[in-house]
């Protein structure tokens, strides 16, 4: 199923020439001055002009243009391949890597499972993390490493990450086609028993985690069925969703009323639909497409999904925890949790900034820490 031969990248990066490069820097002084302009009008909304308001306004006001301003190539032609990046993560914190690669992808390219601190060889506890980045960026931000560690370590569970391929090279159901080998070569480990595995992800990781879902309960039909042993019944011991995308349009009504509060726009949302080519109302490219009966009885024990309140993804997001029962309540196995005054990803954007408190951070940190135990 896996093996340790070359190893397969998210991406093959392509330099740009000096032509694009001067184009860029043309660019260069528009992208700071609007940027500037956002984050000043990001801090006067708020009227909170805190250093910690502050750390978190400036990527955002900062990413919010790079999406308006790059092109996908001149975007794509600073990132490094996740494995990469995981590498460099490994070696400055000291933790052990040991990456294997995925070739029964169902006719689509290979992928690389990364274990970190963790050999492929154990059998307890492990969380499955699926990185975001609209599909078409590779996991960049160590930021997004040191939040996963953290969140496994909370649930007594080792980290192991999916390097799947982005788009556009690979298109929809590419990812998902190598989510569901990344998840059979974890099953294949625990004698197909689900109870050991948390599945969860960010923004498009959370959309993959809502597709791995939604193939267990009805398969994709170019991909292979994933398997569980004891008849199928089993669960995954999780699954977690991090301002996951539900939809592929723009239409819900937070993406007016929090249009000027987050980073993610309906532009951007169409740069990253353009380019992942998801099909219209497939319920694994679109989770909310699917019914309250689709849903039913989903093979996961637990489920959070955090939100921040300013997001443009809220209202499709409430939609899709109404789908899948989850409540506003601490107690409850299904949850979702609304973090007021918090944007896209937030605790992403917090790490880099210093900022390790946050609502949406305590919010998935303490449900992993409360996990039963398999």
């Amino acid at each position: 199923m896996a093996t340790h031969q070359s190893l397969p990248q998210s991406h093959t990066p392509s330099p740009l020439s000096w032509t694009e490069k001067l184009f860029l820097a043309t660019k260069v002084p528009l992208l700071l001055l609007f940027g500037i302009g956002s984050f000043i009008r990001r801090m006067l909304r708020t009227s909170d002009f805190s250093s910690r308001n502050l750390r978190r306004n400036i990527p955002a006001a900062f990413s919010s243009n790079m999406l308006a301003f790059l092109s996908l190539r001149e975007m794509q032609s600073f990132l490094l391949p996740t494995g990469v990046n995981i590498a460099h993560f490994c070696t400055s914190h000291n933790l052990r890597h040991e990456p294997v690669r995925l070739d029964e992808t169902d006719g689509f390219p290979p992928a690389t499972l990364h274990f970190i601190d963790s050999s492929p060889d154990t059998d307890g506890n492990v969380f499955l993390y699926l990185h975001g980045g609209g599909y078409i960026f590779s996991l960049a931000s160590p930021n997004t490493l040191i939040f996963a560690h953290r969140a496994a370590a909370a649930a007594s569970a080792a980290l192991v990450v999916l390097e799947y391929s982005i788009a556009p090279a690979v298109t929809y159901p590419g990812q998902l086609a190598q989510a569901a080998a990344a998840l059979r070569f974890l099953l294949q480990k625990r004698r197909g028993e689900p109870a050991r595995i948390i599945v969860g992800g960010d923004s498009a990781g959370g959309n993959l985690t809502l597709a791995i879902l939604a193939h267990l309960q009805s398969p994709h039909p170019r991909i292979a069925p994933i398997r569980f042993a004891a008849g199928g019944k089993q669960k995954l011991r999780a699954a977690l969703c991090i301002s996951p995308r539900t939809n592929n349009v723009c239409t819900a009504p937070s993406y007016r009323f929090n249009g000027n509060k987050d980073f993610i726009s309906p532009q951007a949302v169409k740069l990253f639909t353009a380019n992942w080519q998801p099909v219209e109302d497939d319920v694994w490219a679109t989770p909310v497409a699917g019914s309250k009966a689709f849903w039913a009885d989903f093979r996961a024990s637990r489920l959070l999904f955090v939100v921040g309140g300013d997001e443009v993804y809220l209202s499709d997001v409430r939609a899709q925890a109404e789908l899948m029962d989850a409540q506003e309540s601490p107690g409850a196995n299904f949850q979702l949790t609304v973090c007021p005054g918090e944007m896209h990803d937030q605790p992403i954007m917090d790490f880099g900034q210093g900022v390790e408190d946050g609502r949406m951070t305590t919010a998935v940190i303490n449900w992993m820490r409360g996990l039963p135990s398999p």
